[in-house]
């Protein structure tokens, strides 16, 4: 049963009302419940008295509460006086308007012995809304009314009946410059308006309306258009029995903002803290098999609500956390059902006694075996109550990226050297590292190293080396094989200039030689027959031989000398 309250008027303003005096208004009250008698109180508020200030509301009765204005302080004066009803189980706002603008003189009672019961009650002045309407229009009249010259105010009648020629002068001229100052106060108004409006047509490059129908085609009126909206801040206030699916009653609160807020900076972050695995004390068996309750279980925040691990390795382990936060004032029981899932038993722990006041992690580790796409829907209990959340991966083979798909191999005309060498970049995405050898059928092309790990979320630099065969041009590819995981191919393809040389001596005698001794330095020459150059590495196998240079330059259809040396041993 509910209470049924009428009241006569919500808005009860009183006018002008000076201080040391008050006004006084009645406000009905009824109970209209015929079997329900009510208990009512009115709050207190400055300059503003209800007598009584509680009591009882008989049922199905009218009374009348008699509510005064006594300022003590000049001005204008709003206050809200709530009429509570059944302690303050519901409440009935009462707007009250007053203005006090000036002081009367203070009335004296008599008091002492002499004094009798109707001498300490206080003299009500009851009026009604018409009454306060006209003590306020006096008022605004009585400030309206002009002020009297203070020039004249000293004169006597008689004195002004005899210089009336004067008077008239003065007043003349007083009146003179008030028209003056009106027209030149007038005249700056109108000159900062229409500044305004010159700024406004050089800013928009439009014309103000003039005439009826430009005004009635004009959108904006006249007016600035280019005003933008004002944007409020309003508090959005959340019911608290929001749920965001309901389960039975009700379900765990999910906390949007604050959970989304925690996805973005711990996504990846691993909650460290774990609890028991099971309640051991009285107190802690106790409390995880009490049922709980919808508003209990929405002081239990969860999540995330979707655990997606995106792109896995196969046979490799991404873990991440599902968190529960208690914060009700006992004990809860969780516990993880994964047995349904090959891919998650590596999941740990599987159950937790988390205290009054404390977030705990559940580690959900994914490791899947072969290829696949995973989702499935896990189920956990709250003090024996069921509820779940979704796990969703994709198992991919191990990859690497290579940073070329293919290597073309030149020899600069500066370049000294018998071998070129490229190099590319081995990049892993994945989570996990990546164990590859490379596969090649010749000596052509040596990819450095051989094989190696590339770490998750690194890269690893590979140079591939060159060594020619002749001078036709050689093609291979090289086969990347990654472990549990698909090969990748390198094409390597390298060209050198032809080259042909000859010894202009057929042999090379250092005579008899004592064992100890070095012989005399001999030369020998060698031409290079074609047009190009060529360039050469000498690789000598014996020690007693010393061959000088090693390696060089021997320009076209042009000859290179060599210093040789020998030592006996």
């Amino acid at each position: 049963m509910y209470p049924d309250i009428k009241i006569n008027k919500q808005l009860l303003s009183y006018g002008e009302c000076p201080v040391n005096e008050r006004r006084d208004m009645v406000l009905t009250v009824k109970n209209k419940n015929k079997d329900l008698m009510l208990d009512f109180n009115f709050t207190k508020v400055a300059h503003f008295k209800a007598k009584p200030p509680k009591g009882k509301l008989l049922a199905d009765t009218e009374h009348d509460i008699n509510v005064s204005f006594e300022p003590k302080s000049f001005g204008m004066f709003k206050q809200v006086m709530q009429l509570e009803i059944l302690n303050g189980l519901y409440k009935i706002p009462i707007q009250l308007e007053g203005n006090c603008r000036a002081q009367a003189m203070a009335t004296k009672h008599v008091r002492g012995p002499a004094a009798t019961a109707k001498d300490f009650e206080p003299e009500k002045n009851i009026i009604d809304d018409e009454e306060a309407a006209m003590t306020t229009l006096k008022e605004t009249q009585r400030r309206k009314q002009p002020k009297e010259d203070p020039a004249l105010t000293k004169l006597s009648d008689a004195d002004i009946e005899a210089k009336q020629h004067e008077v008239r002068t003065y007043l003349a001229n007083k009146a003179n410059k008030e028209r003056f100052n009106n027209y030149v106060k007038h005249e700056r108004i109108d000159r900062t308006v229409d500044n305004r409006i010159m700024n406004k047509m050089k800013e928009t490059g439009k014309q103000p309306p003039r005439t009826l129908e430009e005004i009635e085609k004009d959108l904006d009126l006249g007016m600035d258009y280019d005003i933008q909206v004002p944007k409020f801040d309003t508090y959005q206030e959340v019911d608290p029995l929001y749920v965001e699916r309901p389960i039975a009653q009700y379900e765990p609160q999910y906390n949007k903002d604050k959970m989304r807020a925690k996805q973005e900076l711990m996504s990846d972050k691993l909650v460290k803290r774990k609890f028991k695995p099971e309640p051991t004390t009285q107190n802690e068996i106790k409390d995880c098999a009490t049922e709980l309750t919808g508003q209990q279980l929405q002081k239990i925040a969860i999540g995330p609500q979707r655990i997606n691990f995106k792109n896995v390795f196969v046979k490799s382990q991404a873990t991440k956390s599902f968190v529960v936060t208690n914060d009700l004032r006992q004990n809860i029981y969780v516990r993880l059902m994964v047995d349904a899932y090959p891919e998650l038993q590596m999941s740990t722990p599987l159950s937790q006694v988390i205290p009054p006041g404390q977030e705990a992690g559940f580690d959900i580790v994914f490791c899947s075996q072969t290829v696949k796409s995973f989702s499935g829907p896990i189920t956990y209990y709250i003090n024996d109550r069921p509820f779940n959340f979704l796990v969703t991966a994709q198992a991919d083979p191990v990859s690497l990226e290579l940073s070329k798909k293919k290597l073309q191999f030149n020899f600069n005309e500066d370049s000294m050297e018998m071998s070129a060498t490229q190099s590319l970049m081995l990049t892993n995405y994945g989570n996990a590292p990546a164990k590859f050898t490379w596969q090649h059928p010749s000596q052509t092309f040596i990819p450095k190293p051989m094989t190696d790990d590339v770490p998750a979320g690194s890269s690893l630099k590979i140079d591939v080396v060159f060594n020619p065969n002749g001078p036709k041009s050689d093609e291979e590819t090289l086969f990347l094989k990654i472990q549990d995981g698909e090969t990748e191919e390198l094409k390597c393809s390298g060209q050198v200039a032809e080259a042909k040389c000859i010894f202009l001596e057929k042999q090379l005698d250092f005579g008899n030689v004592h064992v100890g001794l070095q012989a005399k330095d001999r030369t020998i020459h060698i031409k290079n027959q074609l047009r190009t150059p060529a360039i050469f590495h000498v690789q000598c196998a014996e020690k007693e031989l010393q061959v000088f240079p090693l390696k060089g330059k021997i320009q076209g259809d042009s000859k290179f000398a060599f210093k040789v040396s020998f030592t006996s041993t």
